[in-house]
This record gives structure tokens, sequence and C-alpha cells, in this order.
């Protein structure tokens, strides 16, 4: 009898963590990226496409998790799901498509992109990402 309370309980727990009700990798499918591999000069142009039944939009404090702006990543890693994304050199915020990188170093570059709600903190775990070669015009 013991054992089988023991498996009800766990099996409950995780009926209880897949059944979220906020935003999560669950709820929220990744960012759709696409650029050429290689690009010759200094900037590179990100073609975006959101998860289905997203929508894009300027920061506007709504944290439902259906609306939001892209963040793209420019060589390193983004921040935890859940938190707030800084505006700093190397983060891009932006509801552009496409989203264009300029100023950029000959190399291979690494672009994340993640959604971030009305209030820029990342929602769920998913992302989108590329590397691209830069080469000198």
């Amino acid at each position: 009898m013991k054992i089988l309370l023991r498996a009800v309980a766990i099996a409950m727990t995780v009926v209880t963590i897949g059944c979220s009700s906020g935003p999560d990798e669950s709820s929220v499918g990744p960012v759709s990226v696409i650029a050429d591999s290689r690009v010759t000069g200094d900037s590179v142009e990100l073609r975006l496409t959101p998860p289905a039944g997203f929508t894009i939009v300027a920061a506007d404090g709504d944290t439902s998790g259906t609306t939001g702006h892209y963040h793209v990543f420019v060589d390193r890693d983004p921040v935890a799901p859940g938190a707030v994304i800084p505006t700093e050199e190397g983060i891009i915020h932006s509801t552009d498509n496409p989203v264009v990188v300029d100023g950029l170093e000959p190399g291979m570059h690494r672009f994340v992109v993640v959604l971030g709600d009305g209030l820029h903190k990342r929602i769920g775990g998913s992302h989108g990402e590329i590397t691209v070669e830069v080469v000198a015009a």
C-alpha cells in the first residue's frame, strides 16, 4: 500500500509541474533565425519568425507571454528564462524584422535570439541561434 501511495504522489507531482499556468518553454516555441552563413562587410541581417500565436510588439508592460519583442545576444549567452534582459553592449532589443547587426569585426559570430515580454523579462527557455562568418570587404 505504501508503494502505491508513493507512486500516486510522484505522479501528482509530475502532473503539477507539467501544468504550469505561466508562459514557459512548452508554451512558447522557438524563434526561427535565418541569415547568410557568410557575409562580406561588417553587417549581418537576421530574418526572424516568432513562434505561432506570438505577436511582436514594443515593450508595453504586457507579461501575458503572448506578446513581446526580440532580443539578440551577440557573441554571448542569453540570460536565464524569467531574468530581466539588460540594455547593454552585445544585446539588441528590437521589434524590427530583419534585425541588422552592424559594426562586426571579421570572424565567426554567434547570434542567439530570445523573446522578452513587455518588462524585458525573458520568456521561456526557447531560442533561435545561428553562427555567421563575417569577411572584411
